[in-house]
């Protein structure tokens, strides 16, 4: 390690020229380590001057508690070292996740009034961005948490940044406009590419001072041939968990601002935005020239000799303003505009403040909060009046064929039927379990009667951000609301497309139901399950399991740090609930896919028009029914209180409807399943709905939970309970 952090020494003081002792005609540096031109546009850059400089001492890499040492100052991010990063002290990261990891590299940092600025010098004998995982490609790493309060979860303060050697640079939590970077290629004499250079402004939220304290980590990303990630290395999250957990992260001490000290103009936030502003579709809005005109200005704004800090606000200023004006002709504010609050939203009010007085009313505000949902979190559900629908059977295979757009694809699903010699086929066919991935309990189902079939959502839509999948091949991803459709809709379009198949003639041949249909899925696909339930009205069970966030777990409801009596199941010691999946977990590159990209402009759960019982509500009609499941014990992350009161909420609807037998809940001991014990409840919950029978389970246990109990129980059940 010793070798290799003097080799990268060298490396850096030979890349560390300054572009000012080069002649403007030079196109590399006279030495054995070259860099390319800058990938991103550089601001205006200092003339070439031969006067001789002061020696710059570098800082220490880190100060006496190993706390990683930025020094006061500013560069130039522009993907070329400035003198000025030599007062830097230098990192050399040794946390390496793997033996597999080929690439090295070297660290500094800086900062001012306005910035955090971090350097990455990248040594990797192969580069490669395939992965349409950004934390697969070859990347760099920014992790803060400015508050330094180590939370478990990643808060409103911490943020989570990265940026690969092409300079395409993506978010897991924060805001995307506050993250400036540039890129170059590092190359050896022969000119072959050794590695690459990153140079990252950070824009601060509050304006820090000396001996400030905060919560910090960097890291390396190394991909394979193949484009999968090899490892990471950074300098302290051993654990591997800094993206979800910000108190895996180091820290970092800010020093070297004295009386004297002067912080120069930074573009940078100007410049972040204006891209993010260029990302906007002129075509998806009604009124794009106000924003149009005001790039251009901001633009000139960048080109002005001697821009002050005050003119790159300023401007900064109108750019947002003309953004926050956009209409995109979907009669909603945009996300920035929303109002917070802490409590559920209301049912029955609707979202310009008129009351649901009757059944009626309802419909109407079932039909808005679908919309709303579309907009903001899930994207569009496309109009199945413009496609065709055709099947074949054969073996076990049921084949789709959906046509739409001039476009024709095809998808597999399976299906089991029971036994007709043992179990008399109702009429109408044997109802059907529909289950995302698989079914454990098939078995089962069938010998009870049940139909099975079950759909691997890969071929649908793949789980990353690159929007592939026959769903899409239907319908591509665009870059304006309507045509931004996420994973969790796109699967469950799926299912509803099998439904299609059953009504135009599989049902009849297959001896399957298409009117008793029970749809369910866990985890991912029990979220996915609970968006299906909501749009189609031909799914009169839905049994969302494990779903947590973004499926049956209220956004708003924390049950991080609460502590829980689970002694009537067996648990004698009182359970203190870890985290639960926060909002950025869901914005991360991890999850993104799951929704559209308005969702990722939301930075508080509280300004969003919903809550996850609206959701649940949206199954609240006759002969429908929503079934919630999940687990007490090592289920934190789902956070199983929050979706007890999301079942709450929920029921009010159902209530108001004259339907309260028609909302269920079951919460099992462990398992992040479905599990038998849920199987048994969920077909004799059907066979009481669908046809009146008798059934052995007490159904009434499907009206509480172990929140319910009073060592459990939390006055926000008041409004519900009492």
């Amino acid at each position: 390690m010793k070798k290799i952090a003097f080799m990268l020494l060298i490396s850096f003081m030979l890349v560390g020229c300054s572009k000012a002792n080069q002649k403007e005609t030079d196109t590399t540096t006279p030495t054995d380590t070259t860099v390319d031109e800058p990938t991103a546009s550089p601001t205006e850059t200092p003339k070439p001057t031969e006067a001789v400089r002061e020696e710059i001492i570098p800082a220490d890499p880190f100060d006496s508690e190993g706390r990683a040492l930025a020094t006061f100052g500013t560069p130039n991010v522009d993907g070329t070292i400035d003198d000025i990063w030599q007062a830097a002290g230098t990192i050399v990261p040794e946390i390496i996740s793997s033996p597999n990891v080929a690439a090295t590299g070297e660290f500094k940092v800086l900062w001012d009034d306005n910035a955090l600025y971090s350097l990455f010098i990248v040594t990797d004998p192969e580069l490669n961005k395939a992965s349409s995982n950004t934390y697969e490609q070859d990347s760099v790493e920014v992790f803060l948490d400015e508050m330094n309060d180590k939370a478990s979860s990643y808060q409103s303060d911490d943020v989570h940044y990265r940026v690969n050697y092409d300079n395409e640079a993506s978010t897991d939590a924060g805001d995307s406009k506050r993250f400036y970077t540039a890129t170059t290629s590092l190359k050896d004499e022969s000119g072959k590419v050794i590695g690459y250079i990153v140079e990252a402004s950070l824009s601060w939220t509050n304006t820090p001072a000396n001996d400030t304290v905060m919560g910090f980590d960097l890291q390396i990303n190394d991909a394979g041939q193949t484009g999968s990630r090899l490892g990471t290395v950074n300098i302290f999250d051993r654990t591997g968990t800094a993206w979800s957990n910000p108190s895996s992260m180091g820290e970092i001490i800010l020093r070297g601002k004295d009386i004297d000290s002067v912080t120069e103009a930074s573009p940078y936030m100007l410049q972040a935005y204006i891209k993010h502003a260029e990302g906007f579709n002129p075509e998806g809005y009604v009124n794009s020239e106000i924003l149009t005109t005001t790039i251009m200005e901001a633009k000139d704004i960048l080109e002005k000799p001697g821009a002050t800090q005050k003119d790159f606000d300023d401007v900064l200023e109108k750019l947002r303003d003309a953004v926050s004006k956009l209409d995109d002709g979907s009669g909603f504010p945009n996300v920035e505009q929303l109002a917070a609050s802490e409590t559920l939203p209301d049912p029955f009010t609707f979202f310009n403040g008129d009351s649901v007085n009757n059944a009626e009313d309802w419909k109407k505000r079932a039909k808005e909060i679908s919309n709303l949902y579309q907009y903001y979190m899930y994207g569009v559900m496309p109009d199945p009046s413009g496609e065709t629908v055709t099947y074949e059977a054969n073996d076990n295979n049921l084949k789709i064929t959906v046509e739409a757009n001039g476009k024709k694809i095809s998808y597999n699903a399976m299906f089991s039927v029971p036994d007709k010699s043992k179990v008399k086929m109702p009429e109408g066919g044997y109802p059907v379990i529909m289950a995302f991935g698989w079914l454990t309990q098939t078995a089962y189902a069938n010998d009870n009667g049940y139909a099975v079939i079950t759909l691997d959502t890969s071929q649908i839509a793949a789980d990353n951000t690159s929007r592939t999948g026959v769903f899409y091949e239907l319908y591509p991803y665009g870059d304006v609301w309507q045509k931004q459709t996420g994973t969790l809709m796109a699967w469950s379009w799926g299912f509803s497309k099998i439904i299609d198949a059953l009504e135009n003639g599989a049902g009849s041949e297959l001896g399957i139901s298409p009117n008793n249909t029970i749809l369910t899925g866990v985890s991912r696909w029990g979220k996915a399950t609970a968006v299906a339930g909501a749009f189609d009205k031909r799914i009169r069970i839905t049994a969302p399991s494990c779903s947590g966030a973004g499926g049956m777990a209220a956004f708003r409801y924390k049950s991080e740090g609460k502590t829980y009596d689970y002694s009537s199941i067996g648990i004698a010691t009182p359970h203190v609930m870890t985290a639960n999946e926060p909002l950025s977990s869901l914005q991360s590159s991890g999850e993104r896919q799951w929704f559209n990209d308005k969702f990722l402009q939301f930075k508080d759960v509280n300004t969003m028009p919903f809550d996850q019982h609206l959701l649940a509500a949206l199954t609240a009609e006759e002969d429908r029914y929503m079934f919630i499941t999940g687990s007490y014990l090592y289920e934190d992350w789902t956070n199983p209180p929050s979706m007890w009161l999301t079942y709450l909420a929920a029921r009010e609807v159902f209530e108001f409807l004259g339907l309260d037998k028609n909302i269920a809940i079951h919460i099992h001991k462990e398992g992040h399943m479905v599990t038998d014990e849920d199987m048994v409840y969920l077909i004799d919950f059907a066979n009481h709905h669908f046809y009146g029978k008798k059934v052995k389970s007490d159904l009434n246990d499907l009206t509480t939970t172990l929140y319910a109990e009073p060592a459990n129980y939390d006055p926000i059940y008041d409004k519900y309970m009492k």
